[in-house]
C-alpha cells in the first residue's frame, strides 16, 4: 500500500509512495502490553513535529513557512561568486526544502487525519500554498544559476556531499529550467500548479464522498454472510433494523460483501459502489490531469508523461516499464484461464447453469468457495488467531530480534488525533540510541473524511548533523483495521496482518535512515523500488516460527495455528496467483497506457477506454463502473508508477529468498542486521543495485518471484 511523502524535485507535488506496541525486552508475554516509556515533555517535544491546534496556527505555520523558504532561496541567489561554497549553495537548499517538507507534511497529515473538522478544512484551503511554492522554487534560475557557478569552480567532492549535487542539477533541468523560452518557462508553471491543484481536488472529492455517502444493503440482501463478517468488519455499518450502511471508502467493509455474499446481485451492487466512487465529481478533474500532463510531458522534451516520471527509476522508460508488466501479464494468461475455469465450475455447480460465466465481482466470493470445498481452508476462522492487540505486539516483539531494536510506547504526546492514536519510539537494543518515532493511527473514520485505505506518511525524514549524530525521523501509520464490538476484539484477515506487516515495513525504512541527507533518506529512494523492503515483511507473515512467537486464538489464549493452515494457504496461493496478480498488472498497464498512448481525442471517453484496458487484461468491470476516479494512485505521485508494485515485488522476492534459506529462517538477526545496514539504513544515498547486491552477496535475480508465479 501507499507511503505518502512529499518530493520536490520533480516539483509535481506529493507522491504516494504506495504500510505497534511493543513487547520489549521487560520479559512481557505477547499478550501483555509494556508500561507506556514515560519522557519529559520537552525531551519529546524536541524530537517529534508541533501540531498546530488552531486556524491561526495552521496560517501562521505556512506563512513562516514561506517567508523563511523564500528568505533561504534569496540568499543562495545574492552570493557572490567568490563566497560560493557546498555549504551555503548545496547544503543551505537541501536544508531549506527539508525544513519546508516538514511544515508541508503536517499540514497534509491534518487534512488526512485530523479528527478537527476546523483544522481538516483549513489544511485543505493552505494546501496550494504549499503546492505552488514548489512550484515557484523549482524554476528558480537565479538559484540554478548559483548552483552551477559552484560546480565551475572544481571544488572536489565524493560520496553523498557528490550525489547530492548530482541528482539537485538533474533535478532542476528535469523541472524545466533548460527551457530557453520564457513564454514556454510560464506556461509550465501555469500547468504545473494547475497539476498540484487538481491532484488534491481528486483526492479531497474522494474523502469527501466517503464521509457522505454510504451503500445501503437490506436486511435480506445480507442472508447467508458469514456471522463472523457480520460481526466484525461489518459492525460498525449495521443497523437496528438489520440492514447494513456501507461505506465504500473504507476496503475492508465494502469488499466483505463482494468477497463472501452468495447472492450474485448482492455482489455486484458492491462491486459497483466500490468502483464508481466520486464518478461525476472526479472524472473531469482526471481528465484535466491527463491533458495537463500531455502538455507537460510535450514542453520538457519527453516522448510521454511516463517517460518523463520513470528516467530517473529502475525501469529508465515508459516503454521498459510497459514491456515488463507485458510479458508477465502473458506469461500468465493460461495459468489465469485456467483458474477462472475452476471458478466458473464452481459457479455451475452453485446456481445449475451450465454455461455460467466467472463475472468481476465473482472472483472473490468463488475463490473462497473454492478455499473451503478444495483445500478446507476458512480464512475466517484465522481471525481468531489475529486480534490487533496481540499481533501488534507480535510484529514489534519479532521485529525486535531480527532488526537488534527496542520498541516503546511513549504517553503524554500532542496528538493530532483524538485519543485513540499512540506513539511508539524505536531504538538500537545495543546503544540504547533513539531511531526514531512513529505514530499509530488504526482504526477508520470515515464521517471525518480520514485517509480511507493504509499508509505511510512521513513527517521527518532522517539527517545527518555536522556533530556526526543523526536526526530522528518520524512518521505516521494511517491504517483502517476493523474496530472492537463490545467484547469482542478487532480481528485482523491474513491479508490484514500481511499489510500490518508491510505499512510498518515503511515506517522501519523511515525510521532505521543513516543518509546524510534528507534528500536520500529512508524511503527517498525510486519509486519502482520503495515498495521492495516492505513487500519483503509480507513474508514473515507465511512463517510457522514466527507466526508462533504471537499468534494463539484469542479464546482459548493457547492454541496455536496448526502447520496445515499454512501449507493450504501457500497451496491456495499458488492455485489462484495468476487471478490475484492479474488484478494488480490490469492496474499497472492502465495507468502506463494512460500514459504512453493515450491521445488527447481519447479524453471524452476516457471511462470506457480505460475499462476496455482492465477487461483486456482482468475481467470486464460492470456497466457504469468507473474504476479510474477513484484510483488515487495515478492521480498523484504514483503517476506512471503503479508498475512499481510488481518490479518492487521481484526484487522483495529474492530479497525474501536470504532469509528462507537459512537455517534460522526468518527470526535469523545476522541476516536482519545485515538488511538494515544495507537496505533500511541507506535510502538512496547510494545506487539501489548496489545496494541490494550487497545484501544478497550475489547479482539480483528474478528467480524467486517467477517461482512465486509459477512461471
Amino acid at each position: 500500500m501507499p507511503l505518502i511523502k512529499f518530493v520536490w524535485r520533480s516539483a509535481l507535488l506529493l507522491t504516494l509512495s504506495i504500510a505497534m506496541t511493543s513487547c520489549g525486552s521487560d520479559n512481557s508475554g505477547p499478550g501483555n502490553k509494556p508500561a507506556p516509556v514515560k519522557f519529559s515533555d520537552n525531551l519529546v517535544n524536541a524530537d517529534l513535529p508541533v501540531f498546530p491546534t488552531t486556524e491561526d496556527g495552521l496560517e501562521q505555520l505556512v506563512n513562516s513557512s514561506l517567508k523563511n523558504a523564500n528568505n533561504s532561496l534569496d540568499k543562495i541567489a545574492n552570493l557572490k561568486g567568490s563566497e560560493l561554497s557546498f555549504e551555503n549553495t548545496f547544503l543551505a537548499l537541501d536544508n531549506t526544502f527539508d525544513q519546508f517538507e516538514r511544515n508541508d507534511s503536517i499540514n497534509y497529515l491534518l487534512q488526512s487525519a485530523s479528527t478537527s473538522k476546523v483544522l481538516r478544512d483549513k489544511s485543505k484551503a493552505l494546501n496550494q500554498k504549499y503546492n505552488s511554492w514548489y512550484v515557484d522554487a523549482s524554476l528558480r534560475k537565479d538559484v540554478f544559476d548559483k548552483l552551477m557557478a559552484f560546480t565551475k569552480k572544481g571544488v572536489l567532492l565524493s560520496g553523498q556531499d557528490q550525489k547530492l549535487v548530482v541528482d539537485t542539477i538533474n533535478g532542476y533541468k528535469k523541472s524545466g529550467l533548460s527551457l530557453e523560452d520564457e513564454k514556454l518557462k510560464e506556461e509550465l508553471k501555469g500547468l504545473k500548479k494547475k497539476l498540484s491543484e487538481l491532484s488534491t481536488k481528486f483526492s479531497a472529492n474522494v474523502r469527501a464522498f466517503g464521509s457522505k455517502n454510504s451503500t445501503h444493503f437490506a436486511k435480506e440482501e445480507m442472508e447467508g454472510m458469514p456471522k463472523s463478517v457480520l460481526e466484525s468488519e461489518l459492525a460498525p455499518a449495521a443497523k437496528e433494523d438489520g440492514s447494513f450502511d456501507v461505506s465504500p471508502t473504507i476496503y475492508s467493509q465494502i469488499s466483505s460483501v463482494y468477497k463472501y455474499s452468495p447472492k450474485e446481485e448482492v455482489r455486484k451492487k458492491a462491486t459497483l459502489a466500490r468502483s464508481t466512487v466520486a464518478k461525476d465529481i472526479n472524472l473531469p478533474v482526471m481528465q484535466e490531469i491527463l491533458k495537463t500532463r500531455m502538455r507537460i510531458s510535450e514542453i520538457l522534451g519527453y516522448k510521454n508523461w511516463a517517460d518523463y516520471q520513470t528516467e530517473d527509476r529502475m525501469a529508465k522508460t515508459g516503454d521498459n516499464a510497459v514491456e515488463f508488466l507485458s510479458n508477465l501479464n502473458s506469461g500468465l494468461q493460461p495459468k489465469f484461464d485456467q483458474e477462472i475455469e475452476v471458478l466458473r465450475l464452481l459457479k455451475v455447480k452453485a446456481t445449475g447453469e451450465a454455461n455460467a460465466v466467472i463475472k468481476y465481482w465473482d472472483v472473490s466470493y468463488y475463490e473462497n468457495i473454492l478455499k473451503k470445498e478444495k483445500y478446507d481452508l476458512d480464512l475466517n476462522a484465522l481471525k481468531d488467531f489475529f486480534t490487533l492487540d496481540k499481533t501488534l505486539k507480535g510484529m514489534l516483539s519479532v521485529f525486535e530480534k531480527v532488526f537488534s531494536l527496542k520498541i516503546d510506547f511513549i504517553e503524554n504526546f500532542a496528538k493530532f488525533a483524538d485519543d485513540e492514536l499512540q506513539l511508539i519510539s524505536v531504538s538500537d537494543a545495543k546503544s540504547k540510541e533513539v531511531l526514531g518515532y512513529l505514530y499509530l493511527d488504526l482504526y477508520p473514520r470515515p464521517k471525518e473524511e480520514k485517509y480511507g485505505h493504509f499508509a505511510h506518511f512521513g513527517l521527518i525524514s532522517g539527517k545527518q548533523y555536522q556533530d556526526g549524530s543523526f536526526r530522528k525521523p518520524v512518521g505516521a501509520l494511517i491504517c483502517n483495521f476493523p474496530r472492537p464490538v463490545g467484547d469482542k476484539p478487532s480481528l485482523l484477515s491474513f491479508g490484514q496482518v500481511e499489510t500490518l506487516f508491510h505499512e510498518f515495513g515503511h515506517g522501519l525504512h523511515n525510521m532505521l535512515s543513516r543518509a546524510k541527507y534528507p534528500s536520500m533518506a529512508g524511503t527517498n529512494v525510486a519509486r519502482d523500488f520503495v515498495e521492495a523492503p516492505s513487500q519483503m515483511l509480507e513474508y514473515f507473515v507465511m512463517d510457522k516460527q514466527v507466526l508462533d512467537t504471537f499468534a494463539v486464538n484469542y479464546k482459548d489464549g493457547v492454541t496455536k495455528i496448526d502447520p496445515n493452515f499454512l501449507k493450504k494457504i501457500e497451496e491456495v496461493e499458488k492455485a489462484t496467483v495468476a487471478t490475484g496478480y492479474k488484478v494488480q498488472f490490469s492496474y499497472g498497464l492502465l495507468d502506463l497506457k494512460l500514459h504512453t498512448q493515450l491521445k488527447e481525442e481519447d479524453l471524452p471517453d476516457l471511462v470506457a477506454y480505460s475499462n476496455k484496458i482492465l477487461g483486456d487484461v482482468h475481467l470486464p468491470h460492470a456497466e457504469g463502473a468507473s474504476f479510474l476516479t477513484n484510483f488515487g494512485h495515478i492521480a498523484g505521485g504514483y503517476s506512471a508508477g503503479y508498475y512499481g508494485y510488481a518490479w518492487s515485488d521481484s526484487i522483495a522476492a529474492d530479497m525474501a529468498s536470504k532469509f528462507s534459506e537459512s537455517e534460522k529462517g526468518f527470526l535469523d538477526p545476522e541476516i536482519g542486521l545485515k538488511l538494515r545496514q544495507e537496505i533500511y539504513s541507506q535510502g538512496s544515498s547510494r545506487d539501489i543495485t548496489k545496494s541490494v547486491e550487497l545484501f544478497l552477496d550475489r547479482p539480483i535475480s528474478n528467480v524467486s518471484f517467477l517461482k512465486k508465479l509459477g512461471l
